[in-house]
C-alpha cells in the first residue's frame, strides 16, 4: 500500500461559516466515541503513514478544525517530523490575527490552507498572509469555483493572489458526490439542490479550461500520482481538482488515507467503514 497524504478528521465541534455548497453535508459525519479511543490510536496512524511512504499530513474536518485547535495541539505533536497543513475557511485568523497563527506554530504546522470561495474576500486576508509568512510557514488559497471566481478572467484571479505573495494556490470545482446514495439525507438532498441550482458547469469548466491554457506556458513541476498536476506562474505553486471526493483508489495509488473521528481509518470520504484499514 502506498499514499500520498494522511488526513486527519478533526473532531466535530461546529462550523462558524455554514457554506450551502459544503462536501461534509453530503458524505455524513462520524461520532466521537471517546477522546481516548481517538488520541490513542494516533500512533497507530502514524505507523501506517509510515509504512505507505506518505509525505505529507493535512488536519481536515466536517466542521471548521481550528474551532478545536485543543486536538490540533495533540496531533502536531504526534506528527511533529511530518510536513503537516491546517484547512480552514480563516475566520479564526481574522478574529485572533497573529496570536492565533504563533499558536498554530507553535502546534508544528508547516502551511495555512485558507478556503476561498468569492474573489472580493481575497483581499481580506492579506494581513493575515504576511503574518504567515512572517512566522515561515506556508499559505495556501483553495479557491472553490464559485460564481464569483468563475465569472472572472483566469489572470486577473492568479495575479490577484500573487500580488499578495500566496505561495500556493488551488482551483477546486464544487461537487456532488457520484454515489447518490450518500446524499441521501435532508441535509445531503438541500445540498445537492444548491449546488445544482447556482453552479454552472459550463462556466466552472470554460474557467478550468482556460486555466490549463494559462499553465500549459508555464513551468510544469511536477504531476501527482493520482493525476494532480503542479505548475508555478510567477512563483506561486498552482493546480486544480475537477472532483475532490475520494471514493475509490488502487492500492498503490491513494491520494490520501482518511483518519476518522471515531478513531477508525479508511481510504474514501464516504465513512470509516468504506475502505477501512483499521
Amino acid at each position: 500500500m502506498k499514499a500520498t497524504n494522511l488526513s486527519i478528521v478533526i473532531p466535530y465541534k461546529g462550523c462558524d461559516k455554514n457554506c450551502p455548497y459544503c462536501i461534509s453535508k453530503m458524505t455524513g459525519y462520524e461520532e466521537v466515541i471517546s477522546d481516548t479511543n481517538y488520541l490513542s490510536k494516533l500512533n497507530k496512524a502514524r505507523k501506517i503513514a509510515e509504512m505507505a511512504e506518505v509525505t505529507s499530513i493535512s488536519l481536515t474536518g466536517k466542521g471548521e478544525p481550528l474551532l478545536n485547535i485543543e486536538y490540533i495541539e495533540k496531533i502536531g505533536e504526534v506528527f511533529k517530523d511530518f510536513p503537516i497543513e491546517v484547512q480552514t475557511n480563516g475566520i479564526k485568523l481574522l478574529q485572533y490575527g497573529s496570536h492565533f497563527i504563533s499558536r498554530l506554530y507553535n502546534c508544528n504546522i508547516d502551511t495555512i490552507a485558507i478556503s476561498i470561495d468569492s474573489f472580493k474576500s481575497v483581499r481580506e486576508f492579506e494581513y493575515i498572509v504576511k503574518f504567515i509568512k512572517s512566522f515561515g510557514m506556508t499559505t495556501r488559497f483553495t479557491l472553490n469555483l464559485l460564481p464569483d471566481i468563475y465569472n472572472r478572467a483566469v489572470i486577473e484571479v492568479l495575479d490577484e493572489c500573487s500580488a499578495m505573495r500566496i505561495d500556493q494556490l488551488s482551483f477546486r470545482e464544487v461537487t456532488i458526490p457520484n454515489n447518490e446514495v450518500f446524499i441521501n439525507s435532508k441535509m445531503g438532498r438541500e445540498t445537492s439542490n444548491w449546488i445544482k441550482s447556482n453552479i454552472d458547469r459550463k462556466l466552472s469548466k470554460s474557467f478550468i479550461k482556460e486555466l490549463n491554457s494559462v499553465l500549459k506556458d508555464t513551468i510544469l513541476l511536477r504531476e501527482l500520482p493520482y493525476g494532480a498536476k503542479l505548475h508555478i506562474y510567477k512563483n506561486m505553486m498552482i493546480t486544480y481538482f475537477e472532483y475532490c471526493i475520494q471514493d475509490k483508489s488502487s492500492e498503490d495509488d491513494i491520494r490520501s488515507l482518511i483518519y476518522y473521528e471515531d478513531g477508525h481509518m479508511s481510504t474514501t470520504w464516504y465513512g470509516s467503514n468504506f475502505g477501512r484499514i483499521f
